[in-house]
C-alpha cells in the first residue's frame, strides 16, 4: 500500500497567512490527501509553525508584546484562518510547547554530537543597539555583497545563499537605532563544512518549472559547502553556550522539523519516512522565494553529512501576486484570509478559485473580483444541486450523459496519476463536470452525477460536495438502502 507524508513549509506566526499562503502551501497538499486517502492510501499531512524567525520579535515590538506572546497568538489567528478552509492537517505542530523545546534542543544535541568532526567556528561581527540587542536577521537591512541586491533577514532572496552581517553592505538600520548608536561586536559563530554532495540528478526528478530547476542548477553549482550553524539574534532557540545571545540558526530548524517529523509518522505507522530504504513518498510544498534552503542548502547538509534522507519530492509554488507584486506579510501587502472569512466568501469557492488560476510555470496575479465571481457560481451550483429533488422521472434511458460522466471521472483519476499533479487541469474538470448538472433529467442520471461529484471533486469543494450528498433527497434514500 502506497504511503505519503505531505508536509507544508512552515509559516511565521509574525501575522495571519494571505492567500499566496494558502494557494502554494496548504491547499494542493489538502486536495492531494482529500483524493488519496478515501481510495486506500495512507496519506499524513503535517505541519507546523517556523517559531524562531526573529520576523516574530519585529512584529512584536511594534505590537508592543513579548516574542512569545506574538508567536502564540498569531498561531491561533493561522489555525482558525486554516480550519476555515478547510485544510485537513492530521499535525499542526507548535514548537513553542515545553515538551517540543526539550525535544528539539536533544535532537540538536545528538546533531552536535554526530556533526563535531565537520563542524568549526569563526568571528563574525554583529551590530547591537544602545540597550545591548543584537540586530540580526530581519532587523538587519542592506545589499547582498554577492548579487548586489537589496536583502534583508538571514538569506538572500536573489541569489539564495544564506548570509550574515559580513555578507551585507549599506546597512540600512531603524532611525532610532542609529540616533541611539550602533556598535559591532565580534561574536564566535558554528558552520558546518560538509562533503560535497552533487544535487543535479535530485533537481532533475523533481516536478517543478524549468526556470526553478535552471535556477538551482546555479545555486547547485554555485555552493561552498559551508552551511552556519549558529547565530547571534535576540530570539531564537537558547543553546545555553558560554556566548551571549548565541542561538540555533533558524534557518536550518526545518531539519530539527523534519526529525520531529519522522518520529510522529514512525508512532503512526512504524516506518521511519526519510530512512534510505523507506518507500514512504515525501512531499514538501512551499514556495520560490525557499528553494535555496529547502531544494539546495538542506539537502545538501543531509546528503554531505548522511544524517538522513531529504524529502523525496518538492511542490515548489511561483510566488502569488497583486497587480505583479508578490505578496507579502513583512509588507502588509496581500489579500488577507481574514479580510475573505469577513466577507463570507466561502472555503469551496476560495479553494476553486487559487485552482482556477493555478500555474507551474509563471506567477500569478490574484484579484477580489474574480474570486467573487468564483462564490456566485457556488451559490449557484448549490441552486442547481437543489433543483434535481424536482425531477421525478426514476429512469429516462439516456446513455449518454452518464458516459460523459464516467468519462470525466477517468479523466482525474488520470490527473491524480501524474507526478506533476496539474490543479488548473483538475479545476476545468471540475467546471465541466457542474455543467452536466443542467442536462440531467432523470433520478438515475442524478444519482450518478452526485456520486460522482462526492467522490472525485470533493476533494477541491467539500463542503459542496457534502451539500450535494445530503440534500438530494433520493440519493440520499438511495445511498441508505
Amino acid at each position: 500500500m502506497q504511503k505519503y507524508l505531505l508536509v507544508s513549509a512552515m509559516p511565521t506566526p509574525n501575522g495571519g497567512l494571505h492567500l499566496g499562503h494558502l494557494a502554494a502551501q496548504f491547499l494542493p497538499q489538502d486536495i492531494f490527501k482529500r483524493y488519496h486517502k478515501p481510495r486506500g492510501k495512507i496519506v499524513e499531512f503535517y505541519s507546523g509553525f517556523d517559531v524562531y524567525d526573529n520576523a516574530i520579535s519585529v512584529a512584536a515590538k511594534k505590537n508592543n508584546v513579548s516574542t512569545y506572546e506574538m508567536a502564540i497568538h498569531y498561531q491561533n489567528i493561522i489555525k482558525d484562518q486554516l480550519s476555515y478552509f478547510n485544510i485537513d492537517i492530521d499535525r499542526l505542530i507548535n514548537y513553542l510547547e515545553p515538551e517540543l523545546i526539550k525535544k528539539s534542543k536533544h535532537i540538536l544535541t545528538s546533531l552536535n554530537k554526530n556533526l563535531s568532526p565537520i563542524l568549526f567556528t569563526k568571528n563574525v561581527s554583529y551590530p547591537y543597539s544602545a540597550d545591548n540587542t543584537p540586530l540580526s536577521g530581519n532587523w538587519l537591512t542592506g545589499k547582498c555583497k554577492k548579487c548586489h541586491h537589496d536583502t534583508k533577514g538571514y538569506s538572500c532572496d536573489r541569489c539564495g545563499i544564506s548570509i550574515t552581517p559580513n555578507d551585507i553592505y549599506d546597512f540600512n538600520f531603524e532611525q532610532s537605532y542609529v540616533t541611539q548608536g550602533i556598535t559591532w561586536e565580534d561574536k564566535m559563530i558554528s558552520f558546518l563544512s560538509v562533503p560535497f554532495s552533487d544535487l543535479e540528478n535530485y533537481i532533475e526528478s523533481q516536478p517543478i518549472s524549468d526556470d526553478i530547476k535552471s535556477l538551482c542548477y546555479v545555486l547547485n553549482q554555485q555552493k561552498n559547502n559551508c552551511y552556519q550553524w549558529t547565530a547571534i539574534d535576540q530570539w531564537g532557540m537558547s543553546l545555553n553556550s558560554e556566548v551571549k545571545d548565541e542561538v540555533f540558526f533558524n534557518r536550518n530548524f526545518t531539519l530539527i522539523e523534519q526529525m520531529i517529523i519522522a518520529d510522529i509518522f514512525y508512532e503512526n505507522h512504524g516506518e521511519n519516512p526519510f530512512s534510505i530504504d523507506s518507500e514512504v513518498k515525501t512531499i514538501l510544498a512551499y514556495g520560490k522565494d525557499n528553494v535555496g534552503l529547502l531544494l539546495i542548502d538542506l539537502p545538501s547538509i543531509l546528503l554531505g553529512s548522511k544524517v538522513f534522507e531529504p524529502y523525496r519530492q518538492h511542490w515548489v509554488s511561483h510566488f502569488y501576486c497583486i497587480d505583479g507584486q508578490k505578496m507579502s506579510t513583512s509588507k502588509n501587502f496581500a489579500i488577507w484570509l481574514d479580510d475573505i472569512m469577513t466577507s463570507n466568501i466561502s472555503s469551496d469557492s476560495t479553494r476553486a478559485y487559487i485552482c482556477s488560476v493555478y500555474s507551474r510555470n509563471e506567477d500569478t496575479n490574484l484579484d477580489l473580483k474574480s474570486l467573487l465571481e468564483h462564490e456566485k457560481f457556488t451559490v449557484d451550483l448549490q441552486q442547481g444541486i437543489l433543483s434535481l429533488n424536482k425531477i421525478t422521472q426514476k429512469d429516462s434511458g439516456e446513455s449518454v450523459l452518464s458516459s460523459r460522466m464516467q468519462s470525466i471521472a477517468e479523466k482525474v483519476d488520470a490527473i491524480f496519476s501524474n507526478v506533476d499533479l496539474d490543479f488548473k487541469e483538475y479545476y476545468n474538470r471540475y467546471k465541466e463536470f457542474c455543467s452536466l448538472i443542467y442536462y440531467v433529467n432523470c433520478q438515475k442520471s442524478a444519482i450518478l452525477w452526485v456520486e460522482i461529484f462526492h467522490g472525485y471533486f470533493s476533494a477541491l469543494v467539500p463542503n459542496t460536495a457534502f451539500f450535494a450528498k445530503e440534500n438530494v433527497r433520493f440519493y440520499a434514500k438511495d445511498s441508505k438502502m
